[in-house]
């Protein structure tokens, strides 16, 4: 729950530097930012972890670059996309119960997104903690690339889905409780003068 809070607030400073005209463009952006520099802090050796495993240990943190950016950036547009094509009644209108299913629904997508993207890595991680002495190259030619992108990815897909929709509809809760609007909010409209 700490990267989302952190994330959501990385994302507020810099759209309030680059103004709220440029959100679709800064999402992703500062997603990018953010992951990128908590992924690449280096990992300090273990003095009781053997040296071959530490190796996968740093390919897994890296791997997390491209998940957090599509968890991060796809959750807020899967939330405006479902008011604005897929629920005829405005947010606004809808209960709070509603609008969390809604946060969570995002999140799913969010999830789903993230494992397919992910995956590969994933598989790469658990071959070379298992192969010992492997290189990537071995996992790649023993895996084949059918197997390194699809070899448990249904069950991938419905563990990172459901995870990543409960961890929005958390953090969307706590918002709600906190007296917050839920996700989904329309950009404000310039002013008419």
């Amino acid at each position: 729950m700490n990267q989302i809070a952190h994330s959501g607030l990385f994302q507020k400073f810099v759209k309030n530097m680059a103004g709220n005209h440029q959100i679709i463009e800064t999402i992703p952006a500062t997603t990018t930012i953010h992951n990128f520099s908590a992924s690449i802090s280096p990992i300090p050796p273990h003095p009781h972890v053997p040296k071959r495993r530490q190796i996968p240990c740093k390919l897994f943190r890296r791997r997390q670059i491209p998940y957090r950016m599509v968890k991060f950036g796809s959750f807020e547009t899967n939330v405006e996309t479902g008011y604005k094509y897929a629920i005829p009644t405005p947010k606004e209108e809808c209960s709070k119960s509603f609008q969390l299913g809604v946060s969570f629904a995002g999140g799913y997508a969010a999830g789903i997104l993230s494992a397919v993207v992910s995956h590969q890595a994933d598989n790469l991680v658990s071959f070379l903690s298992n192969a010992q002495g492997a290189t990537v190259g071995y996992a790649v030619k023993k895996l084949g690339m059918w197997g390194l992108f699809t070899c448990g990815l249904p069950l991938c897909i419905f563990m990172i889905g459901t995870l990543t929709g409960a961890q929005w509809g958390i953090y969307d809760s706590f918002k709600v409780f906190v007296g917050l609007p839920t996700t989904g909010a329309a950009p404000p409209t310039a002013a008419v003068e």
